[in-house]
């Protein structure tokens, strides 16, 4: 029987905790990183994503830089925060899979700016 926690990823997706590291949608909306594998980025942002659009993601982080073309296949309330008026607000995370073909540009990203 296989173990239930077992992650079934094609690509392994490494945790993103590095101050500096800067996500932007499109329009410019900030967004943080939770996760990013060759082929897939998770977010975290105050405003939900539209399931099956497809974004220009930014990514920023020491002297690197990428941009790629992600489409988001799903996007959930996972906390809500609160204004300094106390009006309360949703956190949205949101998975994309990145576009085919940047997979080379992500793994070198990965490599350079995570990974040191």
């Amino acid at each position: 029987m296989a173990d239930s926690s077992q992650d079934n990823r094609q690509h392994k997706r490494f945790k993103v905790s590095l101050e500096g590291l800067i996500g932007r949608l499109d329009d410019d909306q900030l967004m943080d990183i939770i996760d990013l594998s060759v082929n897939g980025i998770a977010v975290k942002s105050g405003h939900r994503l539209a399931i099956g659009r497809e974004y220009v993601i930014r990514l920023n982080a020491r002297k690197h830089s990428l941009e790629v073309r992600g489409t988001v296949v799903w996007s959930r309330i996972v906390d809500n925060e609160e204004d300094p008026f106390g009006r309360r607000s949703p956190i949205y995370a949101s998975a994309m899979r990145l576009q085919e073909g940047s997979e080379d540009r992500v793994t070198d990203f990965i490599c350079d700016a995570l990974l040191v």
